[in-house]
């Protein structure tokens, strides 16, 4: 790298590695199949598609910033490149997710914010590396490899739920869903592990990784420069964003589809899973569960493969060493936090026992209640909407009848990808009229198809001899 030529090498083959990896692991704007891949598959090929596929990805970036060049010799602004498109990519990601009533596709895009969030770890760690920054560069890299564990766990465990819902309902649309709860309790439960833990609320996994990558932005007021400083400032504050809108995000999936009255023949219809079928998702809600109140003692295990690509492995050790004690404290409220919860739930369960009277939900002197007077999946993110709807794309389509005594209304309110439709889908379709227009060379006729053969051998000899 100390040679001219050799750095812009090195910076080619960093950019090359960012997009092919980065369209394996859904950065945007190479994230535009995920969303449509994940959906279509399987439910169980999902989960390892998004538990394990896309991680790939992210892991292949890695390990091709450690191959291009010595990091401490890198450019900044690799690092400054990866941490805004990671940003980028979480904020997108989120902001779609919140927009989708397909509980699939909501996932799908989920899976897109946390390798943003990931993403933003790695440009962390390449900043800090670059700067010297022992704290940054080593939080960066271990927040993102961490918050990759916890996010196979819990995405693995939300897919697998939402197939058991598809299964029993025969349909994943949330509009046409609700009061599964009751008829799947330990499904609904499951998925309510899953949305906490990838929501970011304590002590659950999810919480711990985005700990870390928290932590690794809080030391950018240490570093050279005020713009680099606001820059990081700026990441924590995005970092924070994002994960109040996934905790809107969650809550909205689970209430919407779990929580209610069914909102449609299939819920009510629907068929209790066997025992059997449910097995599978105790692995990865114990996953969960344990990898929060735990969470001290799996950083540890971290400590090895983080140092390895460090440019100072002690200070970085020390590092680790430090934040799995307050990891290992979180944990310990976490733990006191779970006991208080559970001690009121008994507490609440003994002092109603025998009180309790169930009545319709909208039995309190309405007149009519039907299921159509609940939330929608589009009314509950309304006011969000209003805020981030630019951002998220969203188009509203309203049918009204202006007269006195009007009639039928409807309004149907959708979130297309604009990077798919406006980019992406002209860009293939043009390739395709290209190859279409190719298929003139086709006559299927032999003598022809010899003749192109001699041309080309004709034009390589004389290139070969005027090289």
């Amino acid at each position: 790298l100390k040679e001219g030529p050799v750095v812009p090498l090195a910076s080619v083959l960093f950019v090359l590695s960012l997009l092919g990896f980065g369209a394996k692991a859904g950065i945007a704007p190479m994230h535009v199949w995920l969303p449509e891949a994940h959906p279509a598959a399987p439910s169980h090929i999902s989960a390892l598609l998004s538990g394990a596929m896309i991680n790939a990805g992210l892991y292949g970036i890695i390990r091709s910033c450690e191959f291009v060049a010595p990091l401490s010799a890198a450019p900044a602004w690799w690092g400054w490149l990866t941490l805004f498109l990671g940003l980028g990519t979480a904020l997108m990601g989120i902001l779609k997710a919140l927009a989708q009533s397909n509980l699939k596709r909501l996932l799908a895009y989920s899976s897109v914010e946390n390798m943003g969030l990931m993403l933003m770890g790695v440009g962390a760690w390449l900043i800090g590396s670059h700067s010297g920054n022992s704290w940054i560069g080593t939080l960066g890299l271990a927040g993102a490899m961490f918050h990759m564990l916890n996010h196979s766990a819990f995405k693995g465990l939300l897919f697998l739920t939402a197939g058991e819902v598809l299964h029993a309902t025969g349909t994943v649309r949330m509009e046409l869903l609700g009061g599964l709860q009751q008829r799947m309790p330990l499904v609904g439960a499951a998925f309510g592990i899953g949305a906490v833990s990838i929501a970011c609320f304590p002590p659950f996994n999810g919480f711990a990784g985005e700990f870390v990558l928290a932590l690794s932005l809080l030391d950018g007021s240490s570093l050279p420069g005020v713009e680099q400083q606001l820059g990081l400032l700026m990441a924590l504050v995005v970092l924070g964003l994002v994960s109040g809108l996934a905790a809107a995000t969650y809550a909205k999936a689970y209430g919407i589809t779990f929580l209610g009255a069914p909102r449609s023949r299939c819920v009510e219809e629907a068929h209790r899973p066997r025992p059997r079928d449910l097995w599978p998702l105790a692995i990865p809600a114990f996953l969960c569960v344990a990898g929060g109140l735990a969470s001290g003692h799996c950083f540890r295990w971290l400590i090895s493969t983080v140092n390895a690509p460090l440019p100072d492995p002690v200070a970085g050790q020390q590092v680790m060493l430090r934040v799995a004690d307050m990891l290992g404290t979180v944990s310990l409220v976490g733990m006191v936090l779970l006991a208080l919860v559970a001690a009121l739930w008994l507490l609440r369960k003994v002092c109603i026992a025998g009180r309790l009277r169930r009545e319709e939900t909208w039995g309190c002197g309405y007149r009519y209640g039907t299921p159509r007077v609940q939330y929608t999946d589009a009314s509950f993110f309304e006011p969000l909407g209003r805020i981030f709807g630019g951002a998220m794309g969203l188009k509203v389509h309203q049918e009204l009848d202006a007269h006195y005594f009007p009639g039928k209304a409807s309004v149907a309110i959708s979130a297309p990808d604009r990077l798919r439709t406006g980019l992406f889908t002209p860009l293939f379709e043009g390739v395709e009229k290209l190859c279409n227009m190719c298929k003139i060379l086709q006559h299927g006729k032999i003598h022809l198809y010899i003749l192109y053969i001699l041309a080309t051998l004709v034009a390589l000899l004389a290139w070969g001899l005027h090289a």
